[in-house]
């Protein structure tokens, strides 16, 4: 978030000479939103490979075996069936 502001001023000059070349607001829109999802999508990957890299050094640390469950995940994320 800071680093979003702190980027704001270069950005509202960016917003201003893509609306001088013709740009309107849906494309700015996209654009933003793109950008914020093809970021966010990175992140993701990147997360999900630190975790797995570092699980068996977790695992060592804790003197515990823990793992990675992808049907844990979906049962977290969807709720239990009624």
């Amino acid at each position: 978030m800071n680093l979003s502001t702190a980027r704001s001023a270069r950005r509202a000059k960016e917003v201003g000479l893509r609306k001088v070349a013709g740009a309107v607001r849906t494309q700015l829109v996209r654009q933003f939103l793109g950008e914020s999802i093809l970021v966010t999508m990175l992140s993701l990957v990147i997360a999900l490979m630190v975790v797995v890299l570092a699980l068996p050094f977790v695992n060592d640390l804790v003197g515990k075996q823990l793992s990675l469950n992808p049907y844990c995940a979906a049962y977290l994320l969807i709720g239990p069936n009624p």
